[in-house]
């Protein structure tokens, strides 16, 4: 993924492995192999959490409504599971992300007070992009 540290194959392949993907092809008549167009990846214990992580379209098809089937279709899945108590993600994309998200996954940016509701907390490990 272009927005965070390379992986070595079998960490990637392990990681895609241990999460519900969603892969978005193209297949044309003519090839053998379909091309990669985009992945949606979402971390879950397929009853209760949904971690909607790596959403990414290849630049060259991006503006065609590709990102937003895309994502429909992981709402789907999601909205599918009815015990689920939480589902979130993260973005630093105010401009785009948040309105995207917002309007196709019902999704609200989470503000608290101090001691209100939920706190977002983290911790950057070594594979982030901003590790120090």
């Amino acid at each position: 993924m272009y927005w965070a540290k390379p992986l070595p194959e079998e960490v990637m392949r392990e990681t895609l492995q241990n999460s519900l993907c969603f892969g978005l092809y193209k297949v044309e008549a003519d090839t053998e192999l379909p091309s990669f167009l985009g992945i949606a990846r979402l971390v879950t214990d397929k009853t209760t959490f949904a971690y909607l992580t790596d959403v990414y379209i290849d630049p060259e098809f991006q503006g065609h409504g590709l990102g937003t089937w895309l994502v429909s279709c992981v709402q789907e899945v999601i909205e599918a599971m009815p015990h689920l108590r939480r589902s979130i993600l993260f973005t630093g994309d105010w401009k785009r992300s948040v309105p995207f998200y917002e309007k196709i996954m019902d999704m609200e940016v989470v503000e608290t007070k101090v001691g209100e509701g939920l706190a977002f907390m983290e911790k950057k490990g070594p594979g982030h992009p901003y590790f120090r």
